[in-house]
């Protein structure tokens, strides 16, 4: 194959200011109409270099804090000046200065919040972009700090019961024996209060479900293995800040209530 036929290996970046905008660039090469920062990823280059270099070449800022959004297949777009196929990385970046150097790539620019972009002539990548639930999701949750700060809440399940096989003991590693779990996952409540629908938020449902079909399976040994197991599990979900969860042995000691190990831990948000 012609290496010119071959896709374009491409990087673009929604960059957000400190006043919850995003940068658009105006380029000729897609028909004036206003696109992201983006470009070629260089051989020997990573993916966030290409990043950061494009972004500094552009428009002279320098961004941080990159998450990738989504990988966009974009084939011959009527709207770009020549026959293409890019393959584009898309990223949510930040950046603290608002001070835009422009290259000869785009001939003006502007700052402006989702609903003012969603009013732009955009090109098509981008348009297609702004499109997706996941990423407005993902801009809505970086752009409104201060509003998912005033919603955060628990989801709470209390003092799960069932049977399972815990312990060290000899009778323990046969014999099921009475188990209560109980979580509590600090999330926010910003999009489920505005949507009303459950995938916004975590299903206590399906999580209570799932972890006890995780520790009925796994036949853990002690209840410090169970409740890290767990924790990492249910904090692979980003929307969770935070969580504690604590694992009891009601007939563990005679005479006593219960034995039980607590942990909490916070979420490495990006």
């Amino acid at each position: 194959m012609n290496d010119n036929h071959r896709p374009v290996v491409t990087v673009a970046a929604l960059v957000i200011n400190e006043s919850n905008q995003i940068l658009f660039l105006k380029s000729p090469k897609w028909n004036n109409k206003w696109a992201l920062p983006a470009g070629k990823v260089e051989a020997g280059e990573t993916l966030e270099n290409a990043l950061c270099r494009e972004a500094l070449e552009e428009t002279g800022l320098e961004i941080s804090r990159p998450s990738m959004l989504c990988v966009q297949e974009i084939i011959n777009p009527s709207d770009f000046h020549i026959t293409a196929h890019f393959v584009s990385h898309a990223y949510l970046a930040h950046c603290k200065t608002e001070s835009i150097k422009l290259n000869h790539e785009s001939s003006d620019y502007q700052w402006a919040t989702i609903e003012q972009a969603l009013e732009l002539d955009l090109n098509s990548p981008t348009a297609d972009l702004l499109g997706r639930p996941s990423v407005i999701q993902s801009l809505e949750r970086s752009t409104a700090p201060q509003a998912l700060q005033k919603n955060l809440g628990w989801v709470i399940v209390d003092q799960l019961e069932f049977d399972c096989i815990i312990g060290i003991l000899p009778e323990e590693r046969t014999n099921p024996q009475p188990f209560r779990l109980s979580i509590s996952l600090q999330t926010s409540f910003w999009n489920a209060r505005n949507s009303e629908d459950v995938a916004d938020t975590i299903d206590y449902f399906q999580l209570s479900q799932q972890a006890r079909k995780i520790i009925v399976d796994r036949k853990f040994k002690l209840l410090e293995t169970l409740v890290e197991e767990l924790a990492d599990w249910i904090l692979v979900d980003k929307r969770i800040s935070s969580i504690k969860i604590r694992a009891e042995k009601p007939n563990a000691i005679p005479g006593a209530w219960c034995s039980a190990v607590e942990i909490e831990r916070n979420n490495d948000l990006p």
